[in-house]
């Protein structure tokens, strides 16, 4: 998604003047609006604030709701992106909105959570061996705004007679161990390690909107990104950080935060804060973090078919290092979408000792960097890889090998690009790498540093 030209939507539902009739309020760009949107999968309602400037007065007389009649039931969708593409990134019911002035502006406030959270109510007798599933799709029906959507692990059947009386969203909790969530419009259920399957990967890297650097916040990963309305919480999103390279791998959404200003009139920033899970379980919750050296790996739900999430990158250096440890062979998981572990750490078996946390970590720069190549200029072909790392013992084998190649450090890589003739691949790599490069016999040579020596000739 490009991200120019911001714009919204605003949809506003009243029940009219004779609480039957449903009215409908449209805003749209260039109408300033200011907005707060918390969403996540922790059992607790999703929120969000919204200020709109100078509406027209019979516009907010309509839109004025009481926050005491809770009997009036008024709703609000909030529609954001870029140009045409404004996907929905909330949905829910009005708490409060109303009205007043401030300097010359008259500002019009609504509040809102997710729909059916407070008001819905169940009143159930469940028999013993029903399951839990059928248990739980009774109690979505009672929610009548609200669809049900992904189910993951819940297994089994009442073991004894369940007698429903309760509001709907707490007895939906009891029934799945707090593992479920609202979020625009869908109930769903997912465990820590859960997904939602139906959605794509979203990649986080600085060309994708990843401002700064990603921070570690008791068990979550928080990563600030450019206004991107397209992530949904419970989706799997990986990040490529070239700054913070520990971070890379694949995380569950578990929060974000979408807050800023869209208006004709004035510049203001909108960001997307997101709270990425990283628990005790997690891939991503590995020895740098927690000290825990076993995972769960990630799995991802469609409807009610769960399987696992296949090439889950392990995220950190020193989970690597320990699988070369353990295992005497490289990982085959991704660093980045054509570059694998096991090709950077190519002949490791000869090599006669383990990497560094230090080589490990340049590998990750070096393969991101070259990632950034191929997308830029052959974003459908493969890469071969025809040497990586070297031990300097390895790299003493090596006829005409520089005894201090960049190699050695993680720091060099030579490729060819099957198909492609390398004098014109390698024209391109001089117009993009900023190190080091040069066209060696069937292959060609990057470096991220710009000392260190010639480096080896791999014939």
């Amino acid at each position: 998604m490009n991200k120019f030209q911001r714009n919204y939507k605003l949809v506003y539902t009243t029940p009219g003047d004779d609480n039957n009739t449903p009215v409908e309020i449209i805003i749209n760009y260039p109408i300033m609006v200011q907005f707060d949107i918390n969403r996540n999968t922790f059992s607790q309602a999703n929120t969000a604030n919204f200020q709109l400037y100078n509406l027209e007065p019979s516009t907010r007389e309509q839109m004025f709701q009481d926050k005491y009649r809770i009997d009036r039931n008024c709703f609000v969708k909030f529609y954001a992106g870029y140009g045409d593409n404004m996907p929905l990134i909330f949905s829910g019911k009005v708490l409060e909105c109303y009205s007043s002035k401030s300097n010359t502006n008259v500002i019009t406030r609504i509040s809102a959570l997710d729909n059916d959270i407070i008001q819905s109510y169940s009143s159930h007798t469940f028999e013993a061996g029903t399951p839990k599933k059928d248990v739980l799709k009774t109690l979505v029906s009672d929610m009548p705004n609200v669809q049900l959507g992904a189910v993951g692990t819940l297994e089994g059947s009442l073991q004894n007679r369940y007698i429903v009386e309760d509001r709907t969203f707490v007895a939906i909790n009891k029934l799945t161990g707090n593992h479920a969530f609202v979020d625009l419009d869908k109930l769903n259920v997912l465990q820590e390690n859960e997904t939602l399957g139906d959605i794509n990967i979203y990649k986080l890297t600085s060309d994708t909107g990843l401002l700064g650097t990603p921070e570690r916040r008791d068990a979550q990963v928080v990563a600030n990104a450019v206004f991107s309305p397209e992530i949904i919480v419970g989706q799997l999103l990986e990040i490529e950080s070239s700054t913070a390279p520990v971070f890379n791998g694949q995380f569950k959404v578990v929060g974000l935060q979408h807050s800023g200003v869209i208006s004709g009139a004035t510049c203001g920033e909108v960001r997307t804060t997101l709270n990425l899970f990283i628990g005790a379980l997690l891939p991503n919750s590995n020895q740098i973090f927690t000290g825990v050296s076993y995972e769960q790996p990630l799995s991802e739900v469609k409807g009610e078919e769960v399987k696992p999430v296949d090439g889950t990158v392990l995220s950190s250096v020193k989970q690597v290092r320990q699988y070369l440890i353990n295992n005497g062979k490289p990982p085959t998981d991704k660093i980045t979408k054509n570059i694998a572990w096991n090709e950077v750490l190519m002949n490791y078996s000869q090599q006669g000792e383990i990497p560094s946390l230090e080589v490990l970590t340049n590998l990750v720069t070096l393969a991101t960097r070259v990632q950034d190549f191929l997308d830029k200029f052959y974003p459908s072909n493969k890469i071969i890889i025809t040497s990586g790392w070297r031990s300097k013992t390895y790299n003493s084998r090596i006829p005409n090998a520089h005894p201090n190649s960049s190699h050695i450090y993680g720091y060099a890589m030579d490729f060819y690009i099957p198909g492609q003739i390398i004098y014109y691949v390698y024209k391109d790599v001089q117009r993009f790498w900023s190190g080091r490069s040069y066209a060696g016999s069937g292959f060609i040579h990057v470096d991220i540093t710009v000392g260190g020596g010639k480096i080896a000739n791999d014939r």
